[in-house]
């Protein structure tokens, strides 16, 4: 377990000082996921929520939303790939517009379900949380965002990491010294 625990720490300690020296790739990796989420999230939308409510409007709305889900999703994994250099950016942008066509669309279905009986606050927080994130993509250069959000996240996974080992090697130095303890202890008879 110590060393499970040691190697944990360094290797957390690693990726950690990998994502703080080199946000670009993460920020291509998370345009990537970014982009797999979304059409994953088309996907599931056309065959679970779709049929979730039986309205002419809401399913044509949802599988429209569905379909530029997967287009846009598509685009972010496979476009940079291919293109690489400005199509980075290019792509944060499409996915801002994205998430905002996709939260508005989503407060039109909301719209459409009030009359029914579905529980609609997750639907309303996914939709805010979307907007939002649009919002501070269109606020902020997402490239600096990204990098800076990405520093940060790697320097506290290295401070992590090296928590993890200095703990690791103190427990088992304290370990060791009781150890050693227990052996040097004199032995007592109880007298009766």
């Amino acid at each position: 377990m110590k060393k499970i625990s040691w190697w944990m720490g360094a290797l957390l300690a690693f990726l950690g000082l990998m994502i703080f020296c080199f946000p670009t790739f993460w920020i291509k990796l998370a345009v990537i996921v970014l982009g797999l989420g979304a059409i994953a999230y088309g996907i599931y939308n056309i065959v679970y929520v779709k049929d979730l409510f039986d309205n002419t409007n809401y399913k044509t709305t949802l599988t429209i939303k569905s379909i530029a889900s997967i287009i846009i999703g598509s685009l972010a994994v496979f476009l940079p790939l291919a293109f690489a250099g400005a199509t980075w950016t290019v792509m944060i942008r499409i996915l801002m517009i994205y998430l905002f066509v996709v939260s508005i669309t989503g407060f039109v279905s909301l719209a459409l379900l009030r009359d029914s009986d579905i529980d609609r606050k997750k639907y309303i927080m996914e939709n805010i949380i979307l907007l939002l994130v649009a919002v501070i993509l269109l606020l902020i250069s997402p490239e600096n965002l990204a990098r800076g959000i990405l520093r940060v996240i790697g320097l506290v996974t290295f401070l992590t990491g090296c928590v993890i080992v200095v703990l690791t090697i103190k427990l088992e130095k304290n370990i060791t010294e009781v150890d050693a303890t227990i052996v040097d202890a004199p032995e007592t008879e109880d007298k009766e």
